[in-house]
């Protein structure tokens, strides 16, 4: 009777041991899902030294001072998404949504290049938030909305890649790659480009109770840094983490601010979209494989672009077949 106890127990301790190694070996060993890479955070006080003091060439300033801009950087407010009411809207930006600030000299130029289709109540909330949000920031800035004209799905790489195009033409050496539906609750995230690529959007409030990454990301980069990594992928709509495998080709990094500074405001959350985005592939391209595709393969058919009073609007076909090729240099 007591040798069989002795069995029972020990044939439980083993099973218990060969359980525990199970679990830990699934843990381990099992797939799941790319973790996001590591970007260098930088810290409030070493913001200013990090960025890039740059201007177009075509802009033209009779102010005696330089615009100032520690103090937007130390700012403590918070916006909501109503916050342009609070600010001039609109007040000295010319046809195609440019402007620079008359009272002092800007000390960087940058172009908000948004992808955009079928949203008019959305870019209406995001221009009259944004034009006071970068006003209110004293930088010269155009504000690009390229919009996919056919029937095909959206592809905000291939959109993002024609706006960069026309912005570069147009002289501008920071480009802010922007999502129509964010909106940054910080003044102090300054709308410039830094020495390294940025990751402006390290956390977005959604309508729901909870904050989350976001896959939908801004991203400032300057133009010679876009250039040297041809842009972003025309093949698919993964552009973040086709971006970031472009940089790290390029031996690249990627920083940003404090997560504090850098959050955002979702308008409209379609979760599905979240689900998908999140659950893709990683992709790992090459130097050479960049080459082959990105801003100078683009090809499209630019159907109309008008300067309105608050934007560019660049209208262009990915669907036809009699495309040009996008000359960006």
């Amino acid at each position: 009777m007591y040798k069989r106890r002795n069995v029972w127990k020990n044939f439980l301790c083993y099973g218990l041991v060969f359980s525990c190694f199970v679990f830990v070996i699934n843990l381990f060993f099992t797939s799941r899902p790319a973790s996001p890479p590591s970007y260098v955070e930088l810290k409030r006080e070493d913001m200013l030294q990090n960025l890039v003091e740059e201007t177009s060439k075509n802009l033209t300033s009779y102010a005696y001072e330089e615009c100032e801009y520690r103090s937007v950087v130390l700012e403590s407010a918070v916006l909501s998404p109503s916050a342009e009411a609070g600010w001039s809207l609109g007040r000295g930006v010319r046809d195609g949504g440019v402007y620079a600030p008359s009272e002092c000299r800007p000390k960087y130029s940058v172009a908000v290049i948004v992808p955009y289709r079928d949203s008019v109540s959305r870019l209406y909330k995001f221009l009259m938030f944004m034009h006071s949000f970068l006003h209110h920031q004293q930088l010269h800035y155009r504000v690009y909305i390229v919009e996919q004209m056919d029937t095909e799905p959206l592809n905000r790489a291939r959109l993002l890649n024609i706006g960069a195009a026309a912005a570069m033409e147009h002289g501008f050496p920071c480009l802010i790659l922007h999502d129509l539906n964010l909106l940054p609750v910080r003044p102090a995230n300054l709308y410039a480009c830094t020495k390294l690529p940025r990751l402006m959007s390290h956390y977005v409030k959604y309508r729901l109770p909870y904050t989350v990454i976001s896959t939908n990301s801004i991203i400032a980069i300057t133009s010679k840094q876009f250039k040297t990594i041809n842009g972003l992928s025309n093949k698919n709509d993964d552009w973040i983490d086709g971006l970031d495998a472009r940089l790290e080709a390029h031996e690249l990094k990627m920083c940003q601010f404090e997560p504090e500074l850098s959050k955002y405001y979702n308008i409209e959350y379609d979760e599905s979209d979240w689900v998908t985005s999140l659950n893709q592939e990683r992709q790992s391209p090459t130097k050479q494989n960049t080459d082959d595709d990105g801003i100078s393969t683009n090809k499209y058919t630019k159907v109309s672009t008008v300067l309105h009073p608050q934007f560019t609007h660049i209208m262009v076909d990915l669907a036809v077949r009699s495309y040009i090729n996008l000359n960006y240099a």
